[in-house]
């Protein structure tokens, strides 16, 4: 069960990640590429993947990336990068502060 007792992806209420209404939109992976699972119309290996040979084997994918699980993978992806970019900047500010305080000593305090 989510956390929130809410669909993971259109908040309505549910017992599991997701409500009955969004697992039927959902786009399962049935026929994809063994390599890279993109969508096929048969089981088998795609075009890319026999032109060019990927560095890994397999990949295992229940669902296709599409809407909403697209929006969904987007959304934590970006919000992640965000949190990320914040803390890394705040990380430099210190560092940059630190560095400037041992240089001017005093002449900083009001920074």
């Amino acid at each position: 069960m989510p956390l929130n007792g809410n669909c993971l992806l259109c908040s309505a209420q549910s017992r599991r990640l997701w409500c009955a209404a969004c697992d039927r939109d959902l786009l399962r992976n049935e026929y994809a590429c063994r390599i890279c699972a993109a969508r096929l119309g048969r089981a088998g290996v795609c075009g890319r993947c026999l032109a060019k040979k990927p560095l890994f084997r397999r990949t295992v994918a229940a669902f296709s990336y599409a809407y909403p699980l697209k929006f969904v993978i987007r959304t934590i992806h970006h919000s992640a990068i965000r949190r990320w970019d914040m803390t890394m900047g705040m990380t430099c500010f210190r560092a940059s502060k630190q560095q400037l305080l041992i240089k001017f000593g005093d002449k900083m305090s009001n920074i």
